[in-house]
């Protein structure tokens, strides 16, 4: 079984390489300089890796320049695959042949068999399954080592425009371009009293809302899981080890906040 450890973060990079579980590591295309990625590639892949760069989650003009702009160091990175996430992602590649897997994320849904040969058709060689379903769902679509199960992390909630660090601290994309912002994580509180994660890209000026709470899945793994992938986001170093320690140990959660998500409910 193959484990892609994806970090939105990508401070968190040199404790997952020392941490040794991973056979995949994704890092964000937005949070490192263009120019620092054949470096970035370079450090996963010698430590025993597949090197993967997940691109945004929005992909406007904006974005388009922007990956336009940086052709040249895309294309001489070296990366092993690009975790594709939205349809106009897959057909800008189209355009732009450049080696590697394209791995389609859970928001280029794979409901069915038929979904999923339409989105391969697209050029998916490896498909991340919709949180949506749960594990009878599951196993009515079929799943085979070209599908990835996320196991961990906090899901993506929401998208948005709306910027909260504009209106508040002043608008950061300019250092976001030259590299010199750290992820802008953030909470939100609801009137309920629960927290969000809230995520600023401010390279390509959308903001990422997370669930309040993780997504733990590790020790319900179907047997026949082919790949599965661990997301962090916020979780301080100290923490993304202890989670990577339990999934190796195939450990049920800790007390406190967790959520096993439609894995077992599913959705109506």
């Amino acid at each position: 079984m193959l484990t892609d450890v994806s970090l939105e973060d990508p401070a968190l990079l040199p404790a997952a390489l020392a941490a040794g579980t991973a056979d995949r590591l994704t890092v964000p295309a937005e949070r490192i300089r263009p120019d620092r990625w054949k470096e970035t590639a370079g450090r996963i892949r010698k430590a025993g890796a597949e090197a993967v760069l997940a691109l945004p989650y929005v992909f406007r003009d904006a974005g388009v320049r922007w990956l336009s702009e940086h052709k040249t160091e895309l294309a001489e990175a070296g990366f092993d695959g690009f975790l594709i996430r939205n349809l106009d992602e897959a057909g800008f590649f189209e355009t732009f042949p450049v080696p590697g897997k394209r791995i389609f994320d859970a928001g280029l849904y794979t409901w069915n068999h038929i979904s999923a040969e339409i989105m391969r058709s697209l050029g998916a060689d490896e498909l991340t399954l919709p949180y949506e379903l749960n594990r009878h769902e599951l196993a009515e679509r079929g799943t085979d080592d070209r599908d990835i199960l996320v196991v961990y992390g906090k899901i993506p909630l929401m998208l948005s425009a709306q910027c909260t660090k504009k209106n508040t601290g002043g608008c950061l994309k300019k250092k976001a371009a030259s590299g010199l912002s750290a992820a802008a994580f953030s909470t939100l509180t609801d009137r309920k009293g629960a927290v969000f994660t809230e995520e600023s890209r401010c390279l390509l000026c959308y903001t990422v809302l997370y669930n309040s709470v993780p997504l733990w899945l590790i020790d319900k793994i179907p047997e026949n899981t082919g790949s599965v992938r661990l997301l962090f986001t916020d979780e301080p170093e100290e923490e993304m080890l202890a989670v990577l320690k339990a999934f190796e140990n195939r450990e049920s959660p800790r007390e406190g906040r967790f959520t096993r998500g439609h894995f077992t409910r599913g959705v109506e």
